[in-house]
């Protein structure tokens, strides 16, 4: 008599890994992730949405990435890995005989790390190519300028909970009409 070979099911084999917002985010628990080993947890992205980390409902249309550096026992530490604005945010603002300029950049933080940062403007009515320019200008040094004096968290901190966009709406609103600025993406850059 032949007996069938038992087969393991590797669902009862995997660990719960909590994971953990980094310390400028208050160390928060973000959720878990099943894994067999600790090497398959380190490097796995992690998107919460920043309502949940900040209770503002105010900021439920952006979304906050961290991304596992360390496990200890089955609690993973994470890095913050970017933010982005979710795409029908700026479809429902956008309209037509509106501009909408676009920036996108490769910036150094002050913790030597690459960041590509996305920003866009909206006006209250189409602009001229000349002040367009302009806008692009002012928008560019003063994202240069922010990541610099920053680590890279900071920066992602600051662009999400802080007063950055303000402070860009108030650069370039003498300009021209400006109706919203918003970051719609910062992401460290692999190297």
């Amino acid at each position: 008599m032949v007996t069938a070979a038992k087969t393991l099911d590797k669902w009862k084999r995997k660990k719960w890994f909590k994971i953990f917002s980094p310390t400028l985010f208050e160390k928060r628990e973000i959720g878990e992730t099943p894994a067999e080993k600790v090497e398959q947890v380190i490097g796995r992205v992690v998107k919460v949405n920043a309502r949940v980390l900040s209770g503002q409902l105010k900021k439920s249309h952006i979304d906050l990435l961290f991304k596992v550096k360390e496990v200890q026992g089955l609690n993973a530490e994470t890095e913050t890995a970017g933010m982005a604005v979710k795409p029908e945010t700026l479809r429902r603002i956008v309209r037509r005989r509106n501009s909408k300029i676009d920036i996108v950049q490769d910036v150094k933080t002050k913790d030597g790390k690459k960041a590509r940062v996305k920003t866009t403007i909206v006006c209250l009515r189409k602009i001229e190519r000349r002040k367009e320019t302009i806008i692009r200008h002012e928008i560019r040094e003063r994202v240069e300028k922010e990541a610099l004096e920053k680590s890279f968290e900071e920066f992602v901190y600051d662009v999400t909970f802080g007063n950055f966009p303000n402070s860009l709406f108030d650069l370039v609103k003498k300009i021209a009409g400006i109706k919203r600025i918003e970051v719609m993406r910062a992401r460290q850059l692999n190297e």
